[in-house]
Protein backbone atom coordinates (compact mmCIF):
# COMPACT_ATOMS: atom_id res chain seq x y z
CA UNK A 1 0.00 0.00 0.00
CA UNK A 2 1.25 3.56 -0.86
CA UNK A 3 0.04 6.60 1.19
CA UNK A 4 0.69 9.71 -0.60
CA UNK A 5 -0.29 13.36 0.26
CA UNK A 6 -1.56 16.24 -2.63
CA UNK A 7 -1.90 19.97 -2.01
CA UNK A 8 -4.40 21.99 -3.13
CA UNK A 9 -2.88 22.43 -5.95
CA UNK A 10 -1.98 18.32 -7.14
CA UNK A 11 -4.63 16.25 -8.81
CA UNK A 12 -4.17 12.36 -8.48
CA UNK A 13 -6.13 9.68 -10.72
CA UNK A 14 -5.96 6.40 -8.60
CA UNK A 15 -6.54 3.21 -11.11
CA UNK A 16 -7.94 0.01 -9.14
CA UNK A 17 -8.15 -3.53 -9.83
CA UNK A 18 -11.90 -3.46 -9.17
CA UNK A 19 -14.10 -0.70 -9.05
CA UNK A 20 -14.26 3.00 -11.14
CA UNK A 21 -10.88 5.32 -11.00
CA UNK A 22 -10.84 7.58 -8.04
CA UNK A 23 -10.08 11.59 -9.18
CA UNK A 24 -8.31 14.18 -6.94
CA UNK A 25 -9.21 17.51 -8.39
CA UNK A 26 -6.92 20.45 -7.49
CA UNK A 27 -9.19 23.06 -5.31
CA UNK A 28 -6.63 25.70 -5.75
CA UNK A 29 -6.95 28.73 -8.51
CA UNK A 30 -3.75 29.14 -9.80
CA UNK A 31 -2.84 28.43 -13.70
CA UNK A 32 -0.85 25.27 -12.68
CA UNK A 33 -4.00 23.71 -11.08
CA UNK A 34 -6.25 25.37 -13.47
CA UNK A 35 -4.21 23.18 -16.05
CA UNK A 36 -4.36 19.91 -14.11
CA UNK A 37 -8.02 20.21 -13.80
CA UNK A 38 -8.49 20.73 -17.90
CA UNK A 39 -6.04 17.13 -18.36
CA UNK A 40 -8.53 15.13 -15.91
CA UNK A 41 -10.98 16.25 -17.67
CA UNK A 42 -10.09 15.62 -21.08
CA UNK A 43 -8.74 12.45 -19.77
CA UNK A 44 -12.37 11.46 -18.90
CA UNK A 45 -13.73 12.92 -21.94
CA UNK A 46 -11.26 10.57 -24.08
CA UNK A 47 -12.18 7.58 -22.50
CA UNK A 48 -15.61 7.56 -22.73
CA UNK A 49 -15.04 8.37 -26.10
CA UNK A 50 -15.14 4.64 -27.77
CA UNK A 51 -13.84 6.13 -31.18
CA UNK A 52 -10.47 7.59 -29.74
CA UNK A 53 -9.96 4.53 -27.74
CA UNK A 54 -10.05 2.38 -30.52
CA UNK A 55 -7.77 4.52 -32.10
CA UNK A 56 -5.47 4.72 -29.44
CA UNK A 57 -5.01 0.98 -29.17
CA UNK A 58 -4.69 0.25 -32.78
CA UNK A 59 -1.85 3.45 -32.17
CA UNK A 60 -0.82 1.69 -29.05
CA UNK A 61 -0.17 -1.88 -31.35
CA UNK A 62 1.80 -0.20 -34.45
CA UNK A 63 3.75 1.49 -31.79
CA UNK A 64 4.63 -1.82 -29.90
CA UNK A 65 5.45 -3.38 -33.68
CA UNK A 66 7.94 -0.48 -34.38
CA UNK A 67 9.82 -0.69 -30.59
CA UNK A 68 9.80 -4.77 -31.63
CA UNK A 69 10.93 -3.85 -34.98
CA UNK A 70 13.75 -1.46 -33.93
CA UNK A 71 15.01 -4.01 -30.88
CA UNK A 72 15.63 -6.97 -33.39
CA UNK A 73 17.78 -4.03 -35.41
CA UNK A 74 19.25 -3.09 -32.76
CA UNK A 75 20.10 -7.02 -31.68
CA UNK A 76 21.10 -7.48 -35.01
CA UNK A 77 23.18 -4.76 -36.03
CA UNK A 78 26.60 -5.90 -35.36
CA UNK A 79 26.23 -8.62 -38.03
CA UNK A 80 26.44 -7.51 -41.35
CA UNK A 81 24.95 -9.59 -44.72
CA UNK A 82 27.78 -10.78 -47.19
CA UNK A 83 26.05 -11.26 -50.28
CA UNK A 84 27.65 -14.86 -52.50
CA UNK A 85 28.39 -13.17 -55.73
CA UNK A 86 28.79 -17.14 -57.90
CA UNK A 87 27.85 -17.15 -61.17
Amino acid sequence: MYRFYVDEEEGVIIFRKEGPEEFYVPEAETEDASRIRSCIAFFVYATQRDDWVDEFESFMVELQKKEDDDEKKKKFSHLKLIKNEKT
